[in-house]
């Protein structure tokens, strides 16, 4: 039997019942370590965020047995809760200085991670300056199918990578 590739996605597509989605923001704390200014280990747990500037500090702040400065940003982000749903939080952050001199504009996404450490109630939020990429949507693949012309033999296409 011989396809052409427009026929072969349209059949897999409907025998598969493949979709495409938004993929909700999950956080997921995973163990981490690192040496403190005073050269003590710290045991934490980390998760990445994306999350949205709001606003930032116009000045930088000293840190306390450091020599390095940070910024106070104020944050967007949602992420997915237990029950299927979603939860928004505006919160400040951390942007280390020397992130902040890359450059960054109110209204990108930026990548960020909560550090939580024993002991202490309240998590930290640290803002980098890589700004997250866009994602597709489902208007991305609507006109894909137009291109694609070369025939495809079922009898020998591979089927590796696909779920029924």
């Amino acid at each position: 039997m011989l396809l052409t590739a427009t026929a072969f996605i349209t059949t897999l597509w409907g025998a598969c019942n493949l979709k495409f989605f938004i993929m909700k923001q999950v956080l997921k704390f995973e163990p981490y370590s690192y040496v403190n200014a005073q050269g003590e280990t710290v045991n934490c747990k980390i998760a990445k965020v994306d999350t949205e500037l709001v606003s930032i500090s116009s000045k930088p702040i000293d840190r306390k047995n450091s020599d390095k400065q940070y910024r106070i940003a104020n944050v967007r982000f949602t992420v997915a809760t237990k029950g299927g749903g979603e939860k928004t939080a505006v919160t400040d952050a951390l942007v280390n200085e020397a992130n902040y001199q890359y450059g960054m504009e109110k209204g990108l996404t930026y990548q960020a991670k909560f550090i939580r450490t024993e002991g202490n109630a309240n998590p930290l939020l640290v803002v980098s300056h890589f700004v997250r990429g866009e994602r597709l949507d489902d208007t991305f693949f609507d006109d894909l199918e137009e291109f694609v012309e070369e025939p495809v033999n079922l009898d020998t296409a591979s089927t590796k990578g696909t779920t029924k």
